[in-house]
């Protein structure tokens, strides 16, 4: 979304700390992270023996735990919450968009965008990039397919 990067930008040139709190995966959010040089807290895969498990380290941040962990992030930092900004898209994230001082939903599900509208949340709608955003996957029938799942 080109409106979250221009965002980011601007809130660090007003001398902001940009957190990203996010269950996403590690291996997928913290090149992104470095990227856009933002600090992140998002869900670890387990690593056992030099390779992935697939299970988690831990339970990824979300609902309640987003709101928890944004307040222990707030207390370690002397960050003032009644002054800082959140953006999420989903009702699970009304726990963390109840602490901070601005509030933004972005692209909301139809529950939070209600929520939103009725306690007078600002509502924006960003767009995709135009293009083909997707990954490409593998053909499995390929032999470097093969070769990587036999590593």
């Amino acid at each position: 979304y080109p409106e979250g990067m221009r965002r980011i930008r601007e809130h660090k040139r007003a001398g902001h700390r940009v957190l990203l709190l996010t269950g996403a995966l590690d291996v997928v959010v913290e090149p992104l992270a470095e990227l856009l040089d933002v600090e992140v807290d998002c869900a670890h895969l387990l690593v056992r023996d030099g390779r992935m498990t697939g299970d988690l380290q831990s339970p990824p941040p979300a609902g309640e735990a987003r709101g928890s962990l944004l307040e222990e992030y707030a207390g370690r930092n002397g960050i003032v919450l009644s002054e800082s900004f959140a953006y999420a898209d989903s009702l699970s994230d009304l726990p963390m968009l109840e602490l901070v001082g601005t509030p933004v939903v972005v692209n909301p599900d139809a529950r939070l965008s209600q929520v939103a509208g009725q306690r007078g949340w600002k509502i924006e709608r960003w767009r995709m990039a135009p293009g083909n955003w997707r990954l490409p996957m593998p053909d499995p029938r390929s032999p470097e397919y093969r070769e990587a799942v036999r590593r």
